[in-house]
Order: structure tokens, then C-alpha cells, then sequence
């Protein structure tokens, strides 16, 4: 029953009460009976109404006040119960159907910003967000990492300010608003982007990030003031694979320039000689020559291995081994250094009848130069260990020696092109190319494997590797 409807029939009832009092009053010898019968019309009547208003109007209309209430303070959705087709019901039904949108609407904000936050927190790239208060609004956790900052979530950074939680002054320049340098340089872009490269040390070492930063309109904020959005590339692997690129080639000309100069003035002065009267100078000058040159054949042959090894083309033809006879011909090409120098060949096999396949050329490239760099440094009497053996279909090699060792500091570059520890420079007669522990660790990553190297000064080296026990019969790196 619509509100229209019974406002209509109260009024009538009303109105007839009123009706019957003014056109049939009482005779007097009856007053009091009329009076009373009167009030109960009367009674009855606003009775009735109390009843119809509170049934058809103030519980339901309660019930839509207390439902909005809720649904405006604590984003709870109570859906309306209202009886009938009056406007009261048609305002609830309404209120429902706003309700149930609301609800679905806010499930599927709820939904997008949990995409975009678990987005967020799975980027390998940092991300911090500062408002114009220069306090931090957004940070996720890859930026913590990338800064090296104290906390581990980043949750406590959250409102902090700028230079309370992020130490770093270049982050904090590209960050304010105010971002010219130090010298003053301006190197923001009319627009508000920047770009730069940002180098911080943390764990010993320098980390190389690529920061660009952009003004960025916080929703609620317009009025207020710009803030800026900083994104963080970790680079350091770009700009060490750089560095090594740069030293290679400055190592190569060194390395080849050496001993080219070398040579060039001992011909020079071979031909300024009287080779009948200064025989014994002649011959000195001549083994240079031959000592040098050697060298040069030996570094191309190490810059060819070491090219043939990384080139993508270069087919890897994989063929039965037999670690026994393997490490006889191991020892069969090093026997006279070994024997020059009074060494321990110390083979181990763990099963003699054991066969795996591999690349020979590969495997050569790896065990040679490992035994060439053992002798080498090695004192005279000292143990040359090579050990092969099969554990969990993965084959493990290790070559390890009692020699000088390895300080810490060089440990991590070994592997680097033409990097030789001090050490070996200054105390070895037969100095190296500097190249045989990158061929290593290239062939190794060839054959599909990993390689570690454990060292103490004065107590010897170990070198140790494992790939596969079948290599396919062609591959390509």
C-alpha cells in the first residue's frame, strides 16, 4: 500500500469522525454517552493511525536509516526487508540495489589494487612514489633491496621523510622538488623527467642503478603541490660486463705489445751486430726472440680457444670418455713439467669401468689449463690432485694443488680475461696469459655446467666443476 494511499484513508476516517460530531450532536439528556462514545471513535481512530504510520512508515524507514548508516560508516551491506509497494519499499529496494553495486564495486577495487600491489611488489625494478611534502608515499620491496635500506618489507617507510629513510644524496636530489646539482646543473627536463645514473656502495661493493624520476599528480593532491615517481634499474652487471669489455681490450694491447716490443728490439739490434764476434749476445738476444714469440703463439692460441669456446656457431661433437684413459693423456702431455718440477701425479677414479659423454675438446680445454695452472704454482715435491667421478647423473671434476694459493681479495676475478694475481706476476719465471680460468669457466658453462674455486694462501688451490653425464652428440653453445 503506497504512503499516498493511507494518508487518504487516515484523512477520511478523520474527517467522517468529524463528520458525525457536528451534524448529530447529542441531545443532552445523553452527553455523557455520546462524549465517551465519542473519544473511543476518537481513540480508535488515532490508534489506527499509529498503527499505520509505525507499520507502513517508521519501521520501515528506520530500517533504511539504520542500513545507510552502516553501509556510510562501516562499508557493510545489509540489505532492507520492507514489505508492500509504498514508496518506503520502493526506496529500500533501491538502497539495495545500490548496495549490491557498492559491494561489487568495491570487491573489484579491492581486487585491482591487490593485482596492482602484488605487481608492484614482484618488479625487479624499484619503485618509490614521494609526495610534495617530500614524504615517502610508495615504495615496494625491490627499491629496498636495490637501496640497501635497513628495513626488509618497506611497510615502515611509509610516511616517513625523504631523507629520514633513504640516505642516499643522489636519490634524494632526483627526488625533491628542488633538483638542481650541486654545481648547478639543471638536469631535469622542462617536464619534470630526469634521468641518471646513480652508484652506491653497499657490501663492499659499488651498485649501479639507472634512475628516472617524473612528476607524477597524486589522486586528492592536485591542489596541493607535485610529487615524484622514481623507477630504479639495477645495472651493475651491464656496467661490470662493460668494464671488462673496455679492460679486455686494453689488456690485449698490453699483452700483445709486450712482447712484440720485445722482439722488435732484439731484431733491431741482431742486425746492428757482427754475428761472427758476438756470437754469445746473439744467442741471447735470440732465445728472447724465441721466448717472446712463443708467448704470442700462445696467447692467440688462448684468444682462438677462448672465441671458439663463446661462439654461438661452434658445434660441440660429444664422444664416449673414459676418465682413465683421459687422465693417463693428461699425464702423458704434462710429464716433463711434472717431472721438472719433482710433482706427485695423484689420478683418482672412483669407478674404473665408469663412461660418460662429453666433448672432448671442451674437456681438454678444461683439465689442461686447470693441471697447467697446479704445476705452476706449485713448490717442487708438492701433490697434483685430479679426481673424476659420477654422483646423481651429474659429473664431478676437481684438480687441487698445494701450491701458493689465492688471496681473498683476487678470488672473485680469477675467472676475469687476462686477470693474474700479483703473486704469480712477481714469483712465477713462466708467467701465464691470464686466460686459462675464463677458457675453464667458459667451456664449462658449454658443457651445461658450474664451476667453484676454494683457496688459502700458502695452503694450495681446488678447483672444482660438474655438468651432466650425457651431452647431446651435437650441440650448440
Amino acid at each position: 500500500m503506497r504512503f499516498s494511499r493511507i494518508t487518504a484513508i487516515l484523512l477520511t476516517i478523520h474527517a467522517l469522525l468529524l463528520g458525525l460530531a457536528l451534524l448529530a450532536p447529542p441531545p443532552w439528556e445523553s452527553t455523557t454517552l455520546w462524549v465517551v462514545g465519542y473519544g473511543v471513535l476518537i481513540g480508535g481512530g488515532l490508534l489506527l493511525t499509529w498503527l499505520i504510520l509505525r507499520n507502513y512508515w517508521s519501521v520501515p524507514l528506520r530500517r533504511v536509516i539504520h542500513a545507510t548508516r552502516r553501509m556510510a560508516d562501516e562499508d557493510a551491506l545489509e540489505p532492507i526487508h520492507v514489505r508492500g509497494e509504498g514508496e518506503i519499499a520502493v526506496l529500500a529496494h533501491a538502497i539495495n540495489h545500490l548496495g549490491r553495486r557498492f559491494a561489487r564495486r568495491k570487491a573489484g577495487t579491492a581486487q585491482q589494487l591487490e593485482t596492482l600491489e602484488t605487481l608492484l611488489e614482484h618488479l625487479h625494478e624499484g619503485v618509490v612514489v614521494v609526495d610534495h611534502e617530500a614524504r615517502v608515499r610508495w615504495i615496494n620491496p625491490a627499491a629496498v633491496r636495490l637501496l640497501h635500506l635497513r628495513t626488509d618489507a618497506g611497510t615502515g617507510l611509509i610516511g616517513a621523510p625523504l631523507e629520514g629513510c633513504i640516505p642516499h644524496h643522489a636519490v634524494q636530489r632526483i627526488l625533491h622538488t628542488d633538483r638542481r646539482s650541486e654545481n648547478g646543473d639543471d638536469r631535469v627536463l622542462p617536464d619534470g623527467r630526469a634521468e641518471e645514473n646513480i652508484v652506491i656502495e653497499a657490501d663492499g661493493r659499488d651498485i649501479h642503478l639507472f634512475a628516472r624520476a617524473s612528476d607524477l599528480r597524486l589522486p586528492g593532491t592536485e591542489s596541493e603541490g607535485v610529487s615524484r615517481l622514481l623507477v630504479l634499474t639495477d645495472i651493475t652487471e651491464l656496467s661490470e660486463a662493460l668494464q671488462m669489455k673496455a679492460d679486455f681490450v686494453a689488456n690485449a694491447s698490453h699483452e700483445l705489445r709486450t712482447p712484440l716490443s720485445t722482439i722488435r728490439v732484439a731484431v733491431e739490434t741482431l742486425l746492428h751486430m757482427d754475428l761472427a764476434s758476438e756470437v754469445t749476445e746473439a744467442r741471447m738476444f735470440l732465445e728472447k726472440v724465441d721466448r717472446h714469440s712463443a708467448r704470442l703463439v700462445e696467447m692467440v692460441s688462448d684468444l682462438l680457444d677462448l672465441s671458439r669456446v663463446e661462439s654461438a656457431s661452434f658445434e660441440r661433437v660429444a664422444r664416449e670418455i673414459v676418465p682413465g684413459d683421459f687422465l693417463d693423456d693428461v699425464h702423458d702431455r704434462f710429464l716433463q713439467r711434472i717431472m721438472e718440477g719433482e710433482l706427485q701425479w695423484v689420478p683418482i677414479v672412483a669407478d674404473p669401468g665408469w663412461r660418460f659423454s662429453a666433448s672432448p675438446y671442451l674437456l681438454q680445454l678444461i683439465v689442461h689449463n686447470l693441471v697447467d695452472n697446479a704445476i705452476k704454482f706449485s713448490e717442487p715435491g708438492g701433490p697434483i690432485r685430479v679426481s673424476m667421478a659420477l654422483r646423481e647423473g651429474l659429473v664431478h671434476i676437481e684438480v687441487a694443488d698445494e701450491g701458493c694459493g689465492i688471496p681473498e681479495a683476487d678470488r672473485r676475478r680469477v675467472f676475469e680475461r687476462f686477470y693474474q694475481v700479483e703473486r704469480s706476476r712477481a714469483s712465477e719465471p713462466r708467467r701465464g696469459t691470464g686466460l686459462g680460468l675464463a677458457i675453464v669457466k667458459n667451456a664449462t658453462v658449454a658443457l651445461g655446467g658450474t664451476i667453484a674455486l676454494e683457496s688459502r694462501v700458502g695452503a694450495g688451490t681446488r678447483v672444482s666443476l660438474s655438468f651432466p653425464e650425457s651431452q647431446p652428440a651435437e650441440a650448440s653453445a
